[in-house]
């Protein structure tokens, strides 16, 4: 009797601990399931938020150029690729620095209207010498002041230019600096960057 006492709580122990794993893998499978569906939910508002911020790239490059010109997002696991087409890619310099500062109103305004999170302050060193022609620069002051109207104190722009802002620009509400590279205190922020 007392051997198969022993046998028996045997038995009932290894049934125990197969109920206690079974339960274990139950719940881990359940958590895994429901970090399986958040990962989801994560990848596909990643994908909306990627398209809406292509949307807004594109909507940029059509108001500083024309409805001709249009831009695409391209969202690679190491980079995202701006790309302008007219009849193909467009790759002259100043496509270039276009591209560049469009992305960059995309990332603020993508962050305004609550997708990412972007510093509210945006530098352009001198956009105007990379061969960008009057009527690709000008439409860039013209974005700036409609941003600053509808979302005032948002966000801070500044742009160094080689030739005066247009006059809309004169006012008390935009700072203008004249700044050299003679001496420290003539440059911005005073000092050698």
């Amino acid at each position: 009797e007392t051997t198969h006492i022993g046998t028996v709580e045997s038995l009932l122990e290894a049934l125990r601990k197969q109920h206690d794993a079974r339960t274990l893998i139950t719940t881990a499978n359940g958590k895994r399931n429901d970090a399986d569906l958040n990962l989801k939910e994560i990848r596909e508002l990643g994908t909306e938020q990627q398209a809406y911020r292509s949307q807004i790239f594109d909507q940029i490059i059509k108001r500083l150029v024309n409805d001709e010109l249009s831009g695409t997002l391209n969202f690679a696991p190491v980079e995202i690729r701006a790309i302008l087409h007219r009849n193909g890619v467009l790759e002259s310099e100043a496509y270039k620095a276009l591209r560049c500062i469009a992305y960059d109103f995309t990332s603020l305004l993508a962050s305004l209207n609550g997708i990412g999170h972007h510093p509210g302050f945006l530098l352009h060193d001198s956009p105007r010498e990379s061969d960008m022609e009057p009527s690709l620069y000008r439409p860039i002051f013209e974005l700036i002041a409609e941003l600053e109207s509808r979302a005032p104190e948002s966000f801070q722009y500044i742009v160094t230019t080689t030739e005066p802002p247009p006059t809309a620009f004169h006012g008390d509400d935009f700072v203008r600096a004249r700044l050299s590279s003679a001496s420290e205190k003539d440059r911005l922020y005073c000092s050698n960057l």
